[in-house]
């Protein structure tokens, strides 16, 4: 890569977190040792703002929710820079901080590759302050990109897939469930699901099982997968996260085991190159010492690019009823369509046509961020856009030089 990269890699050992970062052009990488409680207090700071559930037997989903949007960090700008300081102190040793303002001040825009320890899985790096006062973001001075963990596939000649612009995309969009993600007014005389929300006709099918799927991927010929709906399971990190359908799941495991290297005969990876997944923690796979979760699976079945989410996400509607103090009605399905988790859905579609996902999610979310320092609304609160993060995991082919004498 052209730009400035820095690696940044953390490690929870013991009572300690340990935190290396490298910069593509230094001779040796740079270390910071931490309390791992000062990390933990920062993790948790951060989940008590999130919709996930609480742990407590009494919070419903609905319940998760109205907290997150009604009074979490993320609800006001104040409280939200006052949280990013809290996970910035915690995550980012003082001088990187200060190399990435460096960086900043000559205008050129860097990249950070990460891979976290389990204790800071979710952190949002792109909204992490530089600066003792907040005003310079991590987004604002680089693009970020998780470093996939090691896989069984790392090695093998022809894998990842090579992403052709030319082959079409699947998109699955709030496929048949009992909780649509998108389609709460389907039923309404004279609503057109498909169009109000501006995708294809076609991404809506009542049809989709596992088969249908994993025929799908089969394929070998989609440029990429687009799925916009519900993932269960992923709290644990067992393979057992699956996407959900009306009767029917698609788990980790069952796409490791059907689509993995390791399980193919075929001379091309059964994924597509880019796979997207806009759902509810579809990218927790390193809250585990060993990630197996949705983002691994599609990385084993040969994709080079998921893009996922670090957390729960409310959906419009929801976003909609705090933001007015009522439920919505079919006079409302404008500002509905044009609400944040369908917007990020769509944003994710275009990070997958795009010629570099990196820099084409990066651009997006500096432009959310635009809008939330500018309004504040709840509409452009970082509670959507800054759960989503690009997982990478290129060729790591090792090859030998035919003048390598070894």
């Amino acid at each position: 890569m052209n730009r400035p990269t820095v690696l940044l890699t953390g490690s929870d050992i013991g009572a300690r977190t340990v935190w290396t970062w490298q910069w593509h052009n230094a001779a040796m990488p740079e270390h910071f040792v931490c309390a791992s409680s000062t990390v933990k207090q920062a993790g948790d700071a951060l989940r008590r703002t999130l919709p996930d559930l609480d742990g407590s037997a009494s919070e419903s989903t609905r319940d998760a929710v109205g907290r997150a949007l009604g009074d979490g960090a993320f609800s006001q700008r104040d409280s939200e820079l006052e949280l990013v300081v809290e996970l910035a102190n915690a995550y980012l040793p003082a001088p990187l901080r200060e190399q990435i303002r460096e960086l900043r001040s000559h205008g050129t825009l860097g990249l950070l590759r990460v891979l976290p320890p389990p204790s800071a899985y979710a952190a949002p790096w792109e909204l992490l302050p530089v600066d003792d006062a907040g005003t310079t973001r991590i987004i604002d001075a680089m693009d970020v990109v998780y470093v996939a963990p090691p896989l069984t596939r790392d090695g093998t000649d022809g894998v990842p897939a090579a992403w052709d612009s030319h082959h079409t995309g699947l998109r699955i969009v709030d496929p048949e469930h009992p909780q649509p993600v998108l389609a709460r007014f389907a039923r309404l005389r004279g609503f057109q699901h498909a169009t109000r929300y501006d995708w294809p006709s076609d991404c809506f099918s009542h049809a989709v099982t596992s088969p249908f799927v994993l025929s799908k991927l089969r394929s070998g010929s989609l440029s990429h997968l687009l799925w916009v709906g519900h993932v269960g399971g992923s709290t644990t990190g067992d393979g057992v996260a699956a996407l959900l359908l009306k009767d029917d799941e698609l788990s980790a495991a069952t796409l490791f085991n059907e689509l993995g290297w390791q399980h193919r005969t075929e001379a091309q990876p059964a994924a597509p190159a880019r796979v997207g997944l806009v759902a509810c923690r579809s990218g927790v796979d390193f809250s585990h010492v060993e990630p197996f979760g949705l983002v691994v699976a599609f990385l084993e079945a040969g994709a080079e690019w998921v893009t996922a989410t670090r957390w729960t996400l409310p959906t419009d509607r929801a976003v909609f009823e705090i933001e007015h103090g009522r439920e919505p009605t079919v006079d409302d399905l404008a500002e509905l369509a044009a609400g944040p988790f369908n917007a990020a859905a769509h944003a994710v579609d275009d990070v997958l046509n795009s010629e570099d996902p990196i820099r084409a999610l990066g651009d997006w979310q500096r432009e959310r961020l635009d809008a939330w320092r500018a309004h504040g609304r709840l509409v452009d609160s970082p509670i959507i856009w800054a759960s989503l993060a690009n997982y990478h995991a290129p060729d790591r082919t090792v090859r030998i030089s035919k003048n390598n004498t070894r």
